[in-house]
């Protein structure tokens, strides 16, 4: 984007702001229609803090028969609302609170102080990195509720976008479903509970207040080492797989461009992929890389089993550890992760681990550690370890896509690199890692594609 161009959007945003503080006022003069705001796209500095409490605490259909639904749509504007402050908070810290819509009991939950922490940390960053979003927009689907007396649960999804001027020159987005738990009391409907289906919010997750000093720390720490390279024949050695292929393979080349282009041509994609399904029981973040590394490696059509896919097609048994296929699994090994190389972000980076110039599939070698960050490149499949450092392929939990990348090769962080990433239906990113999530370097892993190997020649 030009600086011509960036102006204009400034400029334009500005204005739109100010239009829609002018109809904001009205809100507070008592004209809920313009409640209906909140059923469309918005940026979130167009409403003041309180005009969202004002919308959130109204009885939007007072005049309703059906109180149920009157009790629905409070619920959905309290969760809606509690979603839009934190990110205006971000963005104007000393104008917005998320925390407005919270029972004051439930301040202290541990989801409370957790998510709180987490909107805290993003504004810090942009501090740091002296950077600032420029504009925003959001918009809210698939709200679901079920009212018990005075407790409520609740779920809907956020579509985030947003432009930070941070070098990239890039519109980032975000989408991901809230899960909150609710109590009506004397002010109406508040939130008691909330929780995300980030990748690393599963079961069993500590949901301890983001630290946000070492946080920032290690977003923006250079590491300067040198160079890191390992080769694939030392990894392969190391694993304890004797290759068994013996035909001549043809050299297949890994083309960057185009698997960047398929990251950003899918990574809004929340239906159902028409080649390669998608897992929303299971995730989706090793299924979209492994998917991304395909299309770099050549891969086109509608059928799965043909390369660079690896089918049982190519190795005659399920028995190969050299399978990867979309629905197909070995029983190579004892490990069930391992055993899926398309799905499973432990059996992908086994698959990498293994890789050599003589057996059929993406041939590449496992980076772990800071090294990985510091030496992070476009095309790159990105993984961490959300328990401590990432030393193993058996450590690893989230898969995603490396599609922009500033700084020099030795020394980036996690701030200078844009990630591409799926789970399940509706959590997707196109994002700075050190705002998609707060890990440090040494928690980071990447799987480096040096080109394919396969029974037939490259069309």
């Amino acid at each position: 984007m030009k600086n011509a161009v960036k102006k204009v959007l400034s400029i334009s945003v500005a204005l739109g702001i100010i239009l829609c503080n002018n109809r904001a006022y009205a809100l507070v003069e008592g004209d809920r229609s313009d409640s209906v705001i909140f059923d469309k796209d918005f940026d979130t500095l167009s409403l003041t803090q309180e005009d969202y409490e004002s919308i959130a605490s109204n009885q939007i259909s007072a005049f309703s028969i059906n109180s149920e639904a009157n009790e629905e749509k409070m619920i959905q504007n309290t969760c809606k609302a509690y979603i839009a402050t934190s990110r205006a908070y971000v963005r104007r810290p000393d104008r917005y609170s998320g925390n407005a819509f919270v029972e004051e009991e439930s301040t202290s939950n541990a989801t409370i102080e957790y998510r709180t922490s987490e909107f805290e940390y993003l504004n810090k960053l942009n501090e740091v990195l002296d950077s600032e979003i420029i504009y925003d927009n959001i918009s809210f689907d698939g709200f679901k509720t079920d009212i018990d007396g005075e407790n409520a649960e609740a779920s809907i999804v956020e579509s985030y976008s947003y432009y930070r001027n941070d070098g990239f020159d890039i519109e980032s987005f975000r989408m991901r479903e809230y899960n909150f738990k609710l109590f009506k009391g004397d002010n109406g409907w508040e939130i008691t509970e909330v929780k995300t289906n980030d990748a690393w919010e599963e079961e069993g997750f500590n949901y301890e207040p983001i630290n946000i000093d070492e946080a920032i720390n290690a977003a923006t720490e250079s590491i300067n080492i040198d160079s890191f390279y390992t080769s694939a024949a030392y990894i392969g050695a190391e694993s304890g797989i004797t290759p068994m292929w013996s035909q001549t393979l043809y050299v297949w080349s890994y083309n960057v461009t185009n698997a960047v282009n398929y990251a950003e041509k899918y990574f809004k994609e929340t239906h159902e992929n028409t080649v390669f399904g998608i897992n929303p029981d299971d995730n989706d973040c090793q299924n979209f890389v492994s998917q991304c590394i395909w299309a770099g490696l050549g891969g086109s059509g509608s059928n799965i089993k043909t390369a660079p896919a690896v089918s049982t097609d190519v190795t005659g048994t399920e028995n190969s550890p050299y399978l990867w296929c979309r629905n197909t699994w070995s029983n190579c090994y004892n490990d069930f992760r391992k055993n899926w190389a398309w799905d499973n972000t432990v059996g992908f980076t086994n698959r990498i681990t293994i890789s050599d110039a003589v057996s059929p599939g993406p041939y590449g070698f496992m980076t772990y550690g800071s090294s990985s960050i510091a030496n992070a490149s476009v095309g790159q499949a990105l993984y961490f370890n959300r328990n401590g450092n990432a030393t193993s392929c058996e450590d690893l939990n989230h898969a995603m896509f490396i599609t922009n990348v500033t700084g020099s090769a030795g020394s980036r962080t996690t701030s200078n690199i844009y990630i591409a990433a799926h789970t399940g239906y509706t959590n997707s990113a196109y994002d700075l890692l050190s705002s998609y999530a707060h890990y440090s370097s040494n928690q980071y892993a990447t799987a480096t594609i040096r080109a394919g190997y396969y029974t037939t020649p490259k069309k």
